[in-house]
């Protein structure tokens, strides 16, 4: 099972002719104008993101692929690794091999991606973040390249009142809390540490750069499963997270299952899980392409739609 992120982003308009923002709800009507450059195949539509760049260029190729959707846009970002940086190995000889012959890596390529959904009534985009694969400046450049009278801009969801997704919701409960204290003084040592004076006195000569503290219940347990004192705690820790460099809440309620919450993370981020296999007859087998869409698509719309009124009132969309 592969654990990721999910980020969101306001998205506006901009016309750059006239210098001037636009409303979003244009967006739709601009991409569908856009799509007719699409190459068409059985279950999605393909566009070039780099049309200047040349198959076998040093510059990796990108690509978007945009899947039927009755509700978002939703679509695939992909960006061309180099074929001398990848391997093609046969597992019963152990011998390597190059996946392309310098010829074929002329037109094929093995890429790296990412999924997004689009909301075009609130103007959000909801994208997975993917190490290595390409980001909200990819979607730019869909108007860049097609329609360069337009821009987009991406303004992130930020992070403050992401504890709200559990601070608001039916039956919150706490299952670990985790903080990281900058350069604790020596009060702090002696009364957690119980050491004595000089000992201390040592260590903080040798500059104690954090200390962690992390409270945690018993095996299967909550630390706090009253609604009304989550609801204390959370406030505490939403009021003296600037003293912590680090402060991280474990928690679960009637929406949503086990997850974490950064109070001291920039932008707001939601979890999914993306599994990569089964088990049939004792082995793996690996889910197909077009299974491993269909997760990403569900995750992502639960992301999105589990923090739809947090997301949009934030964005005042």
């Amino acid at each position: 099972m592969a654990s990721m992120t999910v980020e969101f982003y306001k998205v506006e308009l901009k016309n750059e002719a006239r210098k001037k923002d636009e409303d979003y709800l244009k967006i739709k009507n601009i991409i569908q104008e856009i799509m007719v450059n699409c190459h068409e195949h059985d279950a999605y539509k393909s566009i070039d993101l780099s049309p200047g760049v040349s198959p076998n260029s040093i510059e990796p190729k990108e690509i978007m692929d945009i899947f039927e959707d009755d509700k978002y846009l939703f679509g695939r970002i992909c960006r061309k690794k180099k074929n001398n940086a990848i391997l093609k190995r046969d597992y019963s000889t152990l011998e390597a091999e190059e996946v392309f012959t310098d010829s074929e890596s002329r037109s094929r390529g093995i890429e790296v991606f990412t999924f997004f959904i689009y909301d075009y009534i609130k103007g959000i985009l909801s994208i997975v973040n993917s190490k290595g694969a390409p980001g909200t400046k990819s979607i730019k450049l869909l108007m860049d390249i097609y329609k360069p009278e337009y821009s987009l801009g991406f303004v992130n969801i930020p992070n403050e009142e992401g504890i709200r997704v559990l601070y608001n919701s039916g039956h919150p409960e706490i299952s670990k809390l985790e903080f990281e204290l900058p350069s604790p003084d020596a009060e702090f040592l002696q009364s957690v540490l119980g050491l004595d004076e000089e000992i201390i006195r040592n260590m903080i000569q040798e500059d104690v750069f954090t200390a962690s503290i992390s409270l945690k219940p018993v095996p299967y347990g909550k630390l706090l499963k009253s609604t009304e004192k989550v609801r204390d705690v959370l406030d505490i820790l939403i009021n003296k997270k600037a003293k912590y460099s680090k402060t991280k809440v474990r928690g679960r309620s009637e929406q949503f299952n086990s997850r974490d919450f950064d109070l001291n993370a920039k932008m707001f981020t939601y979890p999914i899980d993306v599994v990569t296999y089964r088990i049939v007859n004792g082995r793996k087998v690996e889910y197909s392409l077009q299974e491993v869409v269909d997760q990403f698509r569900s995750g992502l719309k639960k992301a999105y739609e589990n923090n739809y009124d947090l997301i949009t009132g934030i964005a005042n969309r």
